[in-house]
């Protein structure tokens, strides 16, 4: 699998729905954060394993809520030498990278927007 987009979240406003997609690549269902200003219970994940998936809540969420990926710091891979090579796990410890490198990038936007100074042209 190959990480075709920068999306690292996805904004949603409760609808009545309780199937929500996430566009975007995550590893486990615990890579997932929802935050927000809405309120909503119990949901489980589908997906993941390095694609996209979807969150199925047990009731309907209301207000605006985000879901986004909070993949750990950590290098889960191991390729030894002597061992069997398979392509599919070096594939897989170069997309978790990239998502990492994703994650960190939001977050030095972030830092950049609140440390940025407003002058105002007179």
């Amino acid at each position: 699998m190959t990480i075709s987009t920068t999306a690292k979240h996805v904004d949603y406003t409760g609808n009545g729905a309780t199937v929500f997609a996430v566009p975007f690549v995550f590893f486990d269902a615990s890579d997932l954060a929802i935050s927000g200003t809405g309120s909503w219970g119990a949901y489980t994940v589908t997906g993941g394993n390095g694609s996209t998936g979807s969150v199925t809540f047990a009731t309907a969420p209301t207000g605006d809520f985000t879901i986004e990926r909070e993949t750990p710091l950590l290098q889960p891979t191991a390729i030894v030498g002597q061992g069997v090579f398979r392509p599919e796990d070096l594939e897989a410890g170069l997309d978790r990278t990239v998502a990492l490198l994703q994650q960190v990038d939001g977050r030095v936007e972030v830092e950049e927007q609140a440390r940025a100074l407003d002058v105002q042209q007179s």
